[in-house]
């Protein structure tokens, strides 16, 4: 199996959980010894089950479409508990 030239080193969820209709950041750390000059992003989300965890997918190319690094990771989403009803 050949390696991806991109290394993911880590992912950080900000706000962790994440909260239901509010923006939230993924930083996501990586390395890679080539030279990139362009490519793209595909991410998607996908969720299973009744427990609320969602998986994300992100695949980076470069321009000639090869793979640069795929990862995918569980992160879960709740509602914002400090709602208040008047």
């Amino acid at each position: 199996k050949k390696l991806d030239p991109v290394k993911v080193s880590g992912v950080k969820i900000s706000p962790d959980p994440v909260v239901s209709g509010e923006a939230a950041t993924f930083k996501i750390s990586g390395s890679t010894d080539k030279d990139i000059s362009g490519g793209e992003v595909v991410i998607s989300v996908s969720y299973f089950g009744i427990h609320g965890t969602y998986t994300l997918k992100m695949t980076i190319k470069d321009n000639n479409g090869g793979r640069l690094t795929c990862i995918s990771f569980k992160f879960k989403i709740t509602l914002d508990s400090t709602v208040s009803v008047s």
